[in-house]
């Protein structure tokens, strides 16, 4: 009697993956019997992600991203816990989005179970959270009616992708989030992350790459390498860098952007600050001092306009926000959580007392939970129902933060010989992409300009 394939020795059948093209046979293979399927589960993480990497130009797009953003963290995790495998990494930062993809395929696992949490995620959060920058920052905002004359309120040539810049900030999130715990622990406790500053910078300057960025400027060095091997002069037209920096710094920053996770923050206690008191402060303390800084907001040139109905929403979260802000000020001072700021931090001019602890906060809800921090912002915005376990998460660092004094700061650091651009130690995405493109601006040249 012939010998049926299931009739072999587990160890043999357990062998067969192997010698499979790729996840899609593979699921295909695993789905023609009960005993496959059980199989399958047997099957390494490392080998679904062979499998998965030469399916990945068909099924898991954008590529590479898609799977870096599945596979990033636990091709890192090693790196958290043993700083001599951070230059490996380095490196391949400096190959460019194709170098960490190299990485993660040759460091990164991924299961089964994995690969389906992702698969789901990219209806019910990634498409989501692409057609929400689709219309902040791509092709249907670009499309509105009237766009430089009221359409829209914040108007800017853009030529974003919205997929790609998704993926650009849900990779940092994944890389990067777990590297804003250590400063929600008091100084005398905190252990400074392997993932440092200068690691954040690394991969923006090179893995979301930007002609903004090629040459870097006094101070800030970047190397003729990955997407910058070919120098910015000899480019033809067609070779040119995308503006991928310059694109995610107007998401970042944009109102929109603010709004959409607005009501998640809310739901958990709201900002430590009013923005429109704490920009009209910085301002003045400004003018007052006549510092002569380059301005993170828009370029002068870029006229703003501002509907109706957008001015009057902005004045009714403006109003939120204050009262939210009055409560908080409150269960501080019952706290006795109060201070100046430490002399280990150069705080930028116009700051108030509680400045850091809102952009500590708000970072830490954005990319602390790395791509369920989206999934869990998502869901609220769908359902306004945040699960028992996002509340306490979202709680318990609030209360980390909360607790916090002026001593506990995260330190900052000044970038540039001439910008001298104030950027924390602790993930602040917005502010480390500035500094990546910052030559878009003036002031990065010893004579102000560019």
């Amino acid at each position: 009697m012939p010998i049926q394939l299931l009739d072999l020795p587990s160890d043999i059948l357990a062998l067969l993956p192997e010698h499979i093209r790729n996840i899609e046979d593979f699921t295909s293979f695993t789905s023609t019997c009960r005993g496959l399927r059980t199989l399958s589960k047997r099957t390494p993480a490392r080998t679904i992600l062979r499998l998965a990497a030469a399916s990945a130009p068909t099924f898991f797009q954008p590529h590479p991203h898609f799977l870096i953003a599945a596979t990033v963290r636990s091709a890192t995790t090693p790196v958290q816990h043993d700083s001599t495998l951070l230059p490996g990494l380095i490196s391949a930062f400096r190959g460019g989005i194709d170098g960490l993809y190299a990485h993660c395929i040759a460091h990164g696992s991924l299961t089964l179970d994995e690969l389906r949490r992702w698969y789901y995620l990219r209806f019910s959060t990634i498409n989501p959270l692409i057609d929400a920058i689709d219309k902040m920052a791509g092709p249907q905002w670009a499309a509105t009616p009237d766009f430089w004359h009221g359409g829209v309120s914040e108007p800017w040539t853009l030529d974003t992708e919205p997929n790609l810049a998704a993926f650009q900030i849900i990779i940092y999130a994944e890389l990067f989030g777990h590297s804003i715990l250590p400063f929600l622990e008091p100084k005398s406790e905190r252990h400074l992350p392997v993932l440092n500053l200068d690691t954040r910078l690394e991969y923006i300057k090179y893995c979301i790459p930007d002609d903004m960025c090629d040459t870097g400027y006094p101070g800030f060095q970047v190397l003729q390498t990955g997407p910058y091997v070919v120098p910015k002069a000899q480019r033809e037209v067609t070779q040119q860098l995308p503006q991928c920096q310059v694109e995610l710094r107007y998401i970042l920053y944009c109102g929109r952007w603010k709004r959409l996770w607005k009501a998640l923050v809310m739901e958990v206690g709201g900002h430590f600050v009013v923005y429109e008191e704490r920009d009209k402060a910085r301002a003045e303390a400004e003018a007052e001092a006549q510092v002569e800084a380059p301005s993170f907001d828009l370029p002068m040139e870029v006229e703003m306009y501002t509907t109706d109905d957008e001015e009057e929403e902005e004045e009714e979260e403006a109003e939120e926000d204050r009262e939210t802000h009055e409560q908080v000020v409150e269960q501080n001072a019952e706290s006795s959580v109060e201070g100046t700021v430490g002399s280990h931090a150069e705080p930028p001019t116009g700051e108030g007392p509680d400045d850091w602890k809102e952009d500590l906060w708000w970072n830490a809800v954005l990319f602390s939970g790395g791509m369920d921090g989206f999934r869990m912002m998502m869901e609220y915005n769908k359902t306004n129902v945040l699960s028992d376990k996002d509340r306490a998460r979202l709680v318990n660092i609030r209360k980390q933060i909360e607790a916090l004094d002026a001593a506990d700061r995260p330190g900052l650091r000044r970038i540039g010989t001439y910008l001298r651009a104030l950027v924390s130690e602790a993930p602040d995405m917005v502010n480390e992409v500035y500094i990546c493109m910052a030559p878009y601006f003036p002031g990065t040249q010893r004579n102000g300009g560019w």
